[in-house]
């Protein structure tokens, strides 16, 4: 075998014992590129032929495995009970002021902070309608009274 053979061996073993330390792909894809390469360094013993083997296998594994394997490891946005209180109606408990970024209503028994939806300014007492969330704010938007 030539050295060529021994390096290439060498980085698959290497790239192998990575990807068992790191949770990264990328270290599985290179040992399958090494691996390749490997097999066409016992073959064909021209070192140039082998490194453009290497980054043309490497290209191509990148390109068809990295999107297969961010569809199976999608992190969806995890969902709360929050959300059920969209369209509900509560009491400003404090004034909501956007400007000011002060604001809480009370829903079920809980205190929540709050943004107008119009960035107008509600009076402690008055009735609002959530229309949606913004990270821990409910976005609310004045309910006219009757």
């Amino acid at each position: 075998m030539a050295y060529a053979t021994y390096i290439w061996l060498t980085l698959v073993v290497l790239m192998f014992v990575c990807k068992f330390l790191s949770s990264q792909p990328i270290f599985i894809w290179l040992s399958l590129s090494g691996f390749c390469t490997l097999i066409v360094s016992m073959i064909c013993h021209n070192f140039l032929l082998e490194i453009f083997i290497f980054i043309v296998v490497c290209t191509v594994i990148l390109f068809v495995a990295k999107p297969i394997v961010k569809r199976m490891i999608s992190f969806n946005e995890e969902k709360t009970n929050a959300r059920r209180f969209v369209n509900k109606k509560a009491v400003v408990v404090s004034e909501i002021n956007n400007r000011t970024g002060a604001g809480q209503v009370s829903i079920g028994g809980e205190i929540w902070s709050c943004s107008s939806l119009d960035d107008s300014s509600i009076l402690p007492g008055e009735t609002v309608l959530i229309k949606g969330l913004r990270g821990v704010r409910l976005i609310v938007r004045h309910v006219a009274s009757n």
